[in-house]
C-alpha cells in the first residue's frame, strides 16, 4: 500500500491537466457552472495546485525508498497538519450544512475530505 501512495497525487496532477474547468468546478458540488466563472486567476491557482500534487508525489517516492526513519516521520507529521488545513478549508467553503450532508458530496468532495 505505501509504495502505491505516489499514484494518487500523480493522478490528481494528470486529471487537472486533462479537464481543468471540471476539476475546478467539482471542488464545490452543487454550484452551477454559470455561477462559477473560470477566471484567469482561478486558472493560475489551479495550475499551482497541480504543481503541489506533483511535488507531493515526488516526496512520497522519497519517503517510500529512504532508509532514514526520521525523514518519513517528519513528512507524515507535516502531511497530517496539511490534511487538517485541507479539511478546514473545505469546511469553510462548504459551510456546516453542506459539510455534514454526505449525500450531496461528489467525488471531489470525498477526495478533499475523505482522502485527508
Amino acid at each position: 500500500m505505501a509504495r502505491s501512495l505516489p499514484i494518487w497525487p500523480v493522478w490528481a496532477y494528470i486529471f487537472h491537466l486533462r479537464d481543468p474547468i471540471n476539476f475546478y468546478l467539482d471542488h464545490v458540488p452543487g454550484i452551477a457552472a454559470a455561477a462559477s466563472p473560470f477566471t484567469p486567476q482561478a486558472e493560475v491557482m489551479l495550475y499551482l495546485l497541480g504543481n503541489v500534487y506533483l511535488l507531493l508525489a515526488a516526496l512520497a517516492v522519497i519517503c517510500c525508498w529512504t532508509r532514514h526513519r526520521s525523514i518519513v516521520q517528519y513528512y507524515l507529521l507535516v502531511v497530517a497538519f496539511a490534511d487538517l488545513g485541507h479539511i478546514y478549508a473545505t469546511y469553510r467553503v462548504f459551510g456546516w450544512e453542506k459539510f455534514v450532508d454526505f449525500a450531496q458530496w461528489n467525488d471531489m468532495a470525498w477526495g478533499s475530505v475523505g482522502g485527508s
